[in-house]
């Protein structure tokens, strides 16, 4: 049997042979470009700790594929074969799948080396993927210029290939045509945020009661259905996501307009990077207990329960010398030491860092690392003498507006950050509530 280090040797040759071919795949010459390429941001090993690698890229669930039927026609064309779809189809994604799976293929999330079929939608009648513009697209083209035999089908030959079945052969599952959906999106600047911006243009005028037809696939929709789904007058998980592609295919291609922040919260967000410096309490006495303001600024000071978390622009401490993983960090991201707030625990020798937008707002990705002189630490409980975390702290409040913000910034403190809602958030909610009961009353 093999040692432990002959093991450990085996291991790193291995990811050693992956980087190689990763790099050899994406045109890299060094780490760093890899690592740009692959939007991954690169781990660290110390004597200390391990902290692996991270990736930037939003990931979204796929919905696992349906297994081919090993008893489906095999002389059919897409037995044993592999298929991948991109492009709006008239008829839901899951079920152009589960035809494929009926007739003995198997259905991919995208396109690999293994894949056999490109089914691309949008009324498409050409005959390469170079062709159409998608990001799958983009790699069965790749693909093909690296001599995979990737075949392209468009929708109407597609639906040829699933209903043309030999005699004795496995029938498809039933195709559900899907409807012609059209979104009238609000103007932008009546939502203060993208995600609201978005719900109000999934709605429709009137919420289904029961009995209406999905406008994904044409089901039935049950009155029992949840209430997300009654406003957007889908029938189900899966039709609701379809239809937030389709919405989204349309907001990319220029039919719907993008969302542009609201002048108001433009202004909200210059007048508090432009504020003064301000040291935030934590104020026992109060009926909430942390001060706390829309977002930490270079020189804010974040006390909380004796313990001071100062946000300091990295470009105006000259006698810094940045962590490597830091600033292979920033490489990554472009970014330059004035996107960059050190966040200095004042107690201890340890600080971590965050990134700015432009305009002086938090950038959605972080770090969560503590920094000392003996190494990297994960954000948590950290190995000092006295009780210590680093982590966020995530507090919702509402303005003298009465519009919802949350205050998130990453701290020091002796306790776990906390997850909070003031009394006003409390209360907003509580509002909701009612008035969403109102409605339903009101709608029986």
């Amino acid at each position: 049997m093999a040692d432990a280090g002959q093991v450990g040797l085996a291991d790193a040759l291995a990811a050693a042979q992956i980087t190689i071919e990763l790099a050899a795949r994406t045109g890299s010459t060094s780490l760093n470009e890899l690592s740009m390429k692959t939007r991954t941001i690169l781990g660290a090993l110390t004597t200390d700790i391990w902290v692996g690698c991270r990736s930037l890229a939003v990931t979204r669930s796929i919905a696992s594929m349906p297994e081919a039927n090993p008893n489906a026609d095999p002389s059919h064309i897409f037995y044993g074969r592999y298929v991948t779809f991109t492009g709006a189809l008239s008829i839901v994604r899951a079920v152009a799948q589960a035809n494929v799976a009926a007739l003995g293929g198997q259905p991919q999330p995208g396109p690999n080396r293994l894949t056999d079929f490109l089914i691309i939608g949008d009324r498409f009648a050409g005959d390469s993927p170079e062709q159409f513009t998608s990001g799958k697209a983009t790699r069965a083209a790749a693909l093909r210029a690296k001599g995979s035999a990737i075949q392209v089908l468009t929708e109407p030959e597609f639906l040829a290939a699933i209903a043309d079945t030999a005699a004795g052969g496995t029938r498809p599952v039933v195709i559900t045509r899907s409807r012609s959906v059209r979104f009238m999106p609000p103007t932008a600047d009546s939502y203060r945020d993208y995600w609201s911006w978005q719900s109000a243009s999934l709605r429709v005028a009137s919420p289904a009661t029961g009995g209406e037809p999905c406008r994904v696939c044409g089901a039935a929709i049950k009155a029992e259905a949840r209430r997300i789904h009654r406003d957007r007058q889908v029938c189900s998980v899966l039709c609701n996501s379809g239809l937030k592609r389709r919405w989204a295919r349309q907001v990319a291609n220029g039919t719907l307009c993008g969302y542009e922040a609201p002048h108001a919260v433009v202004a909200e967000a210059r007048a508090e990077t432009s504020r003064a410096p301000h040291l935030f309490a934590t104020v026992g006495t109060a009926n909430f207990p942390y001060e706390h303001g829309r977002w930490p600024i270079d020189g804010d000071v974040i006390e909380r329960h004796g313990i001071h978390t100062r946000y300091v622009r990295l470009s105006s401490i000259n006698a810094f010398v940045a962590p490597q993983f830091l600033t292979d960090t920033m490489a990554n991201l472009g970014l330059t030491g004035d996107r960059v707030l050190l966040l200095i625990c004042e107690e201890y020798e340890l600080f971590g860092a965050t990134f700015i937008e432009e305009d002086g707002s938090p950038m959605v990705f972080s770090m969560g690392h503590v920094f000392s002189d003996e190494g990297i630490l994960a954000a948590g409980r950290l190995p000092t003498a006295e009780p210590l975390h680093f982590g966020r702290e995530l507090i919702s409040d509402v303005d003298e507006n009465g519009v919802e913000f949350r205050w998130d910034a990453w701290i020091f403190s002796p306790f776990e950050p906390p997850v909070l809602w003031t009394p006003a958030r409390h209360a907003l909610s509580d509002r909701r509530k009612a008035a969403t009961k109102e409605r339903a009353e009101a709608s029986r």
